[in-house]
């Protein structure tokens, strides 16, 4: 159909030369179905092309709309990574604003400390020089009292040498007693053991007798009632010969303790006791002196340990102040080193 009106197209608008020409009319129609196909293939050739620069520019745009679509999905994207970051910037910001207001009231708790700091280090300061002060006058009243305690201890010493002598001549009379209180104790004791054994004697009869009269009981005791009233005779002399035996026991006694040398064993024992007597006395002044010498020793012990010890404070007393120069000049180091100033 397109070509149809093509054709007929072309004969409207073209003059009619079949009567100018007739024996060319041949030649001339193969010319105008050449000129046909020409314009045919011109026209099928624009509009393959417009089809094909159709297709191409519907294929770009296609292209271009996914490239659009690739780039508003990169850009929403980046848009929605920009709004986590701005989100995260906003969440730092309000850290950095808290750490900053921590920071701020640990720089006003510094400030404070370090104000109390200086406040209690001038305190210490006031207190150091007031010691100092204490210690010289320490220092003074030492130097005051170890003089006066000196002294003292000198006059203790006198007295406990007075004492040490006396002590000393006490023990010298002892010593030149002793000998002669030896002997008469030796005596005494000689004389004890001879009583002691005429003592033993006596008992050791007394017994052997008592026994033969038990004996003689026992044997009495198996026989008849006369017998036994013989027993009872027999028991009565032999209680009255006990008693007989008990009283010449008694004379006998009563007769030593009249005669010398009984007395001579009672001026003895008597002389014993005497003996004791001093001894005790003198043992007794010996213990008061000996307590009265071990404690004037413990005294003067005590005044002499004082007395070093104070000595030992003089001498330690310069290091003391020293070491709270020292102690100062640290404080006043640090107090230069923690000041705001720097």
């Amino acid at each position: 159909m397109g070509r149809d009106s093509i054709i007929k197209a072309y004969h409207h608008h073209t003059p009619d030369i079949s009567n100018s020409s007739k024996p060319k009319s041949s030649e001339c129609s193969c010319y105008k179905e050449s000129c046909l196909w020409l314009l045919y293939a011109m026209i099928t050739l624009s509009l393959g092309m417009a089809v094909l620069t159709f297709w191409l520019s519907l294929y770009r745009e296609q292209e271009q709309r996914i490239e659009f679509l690739n780039l508003e999905k990169s850009y929403n994207d980046s848009v929605n990574q920009l709004k986590v970051q701005l989100n995260e910037l906003n969440s730092l910001a309000v850290e950095t604003k808290e750490e900053r207001g921590n920071l701020s009231r640990k720089l006003w708790k510094m400030k404070k400390n370090t104000h109390n700091h200086l406040s209690n280090l001038t305190q210490k300061i006031q207190t150091i020089r007031m010691e100092q002060s204490e210690y010289r006058r320490a220092i003074q009243d030492l130097s005051n009292t170890n003089a006066v305690e000196y002294i003292s201890y000198n006059n203790s010493l006198k007295l406990l040498f007075m004492d040490i002598n006396d002590v000393k001549g006490e023990l010298a009379s002892l010593n030149e007693r002793l000998p002669s209180l030896a002997t008469l104790t030796q005596q005494l004791q000689k004389e004890i053991e001879n009583i002691g054994q005429e003592r033993k004697e006596e008992l050791s009869k007394i017994r052997g007798r008592e026994d033969q009269l038990i004996e003689r009981i026992k044997q009495l005791e198996n026989g008849d009632e006369d017998i036994r009233m013989r027993i009872s005779q027999h028991k009565k002399e032999i209680f009255e010969e006990l008693n007989q035996s008990s009283k010449t026991l008694r004379k006998m006694v009563e007769q030593r303790g009249k005669d010398s040398e009984y007395k001579n064993l009672e001026q003895i024992r008597s002389n014993n006791q005497l003996f004791k007597n001093d001894l005790r006395q003198v043992e007794r002044s010996l213990t008061a002196s000996h307590q009265g010498i071990s404690k004037t020793i413990d005294e003067t012990n005590e005044k002499v340990d004082h007395f070093v010890r104070s000595i030992m404070r003089l001498k330690n007393v310069p290091q003391e102040i020293l070491l709270l120069n020292a102690k100062f000049k640290d404080l006043m180091d640090r107090l230069s080193a923690s000041s705001p100033m720097q």
